[in-house]
């Protein structure tokens, strides 16, 4: 199942379901990145896989990121 991921949320649940979020952001909305970025035009793509490894019994999340961030210098 895709979708927005919430603000909160229980990982054990969401290890147990084998949730997934999908979703983007764009740079524009990053508050925290804007005085490094030379542009905000953009997206971060991202994905979060909660998962349980079977051999180890050991939960995790599996989280991808796919951004371009257009950096000014800091020389």
């Amino acid at each position: 199942m895709s979708a927005n991921v919430p603000e909160m949320l229980d990982a054990w649940r969401m290890v147990a379901a084998r949730r997934r979020f999908d979703g983007r952001i764009p740079l524009s909305a990053m508050t925290r990145l804007q005085g490094s970025l030379v542009d905000t035009e953009g997206e971060c793509v991202y994905s979060l896989q909660f998962d349980e490894d079977t051999l180890l019994k050991v939960a995790y999340v599996e989280l991808s990121i796919d951004v371009e961030l257009p950096l000014a210098c800091q020389r």
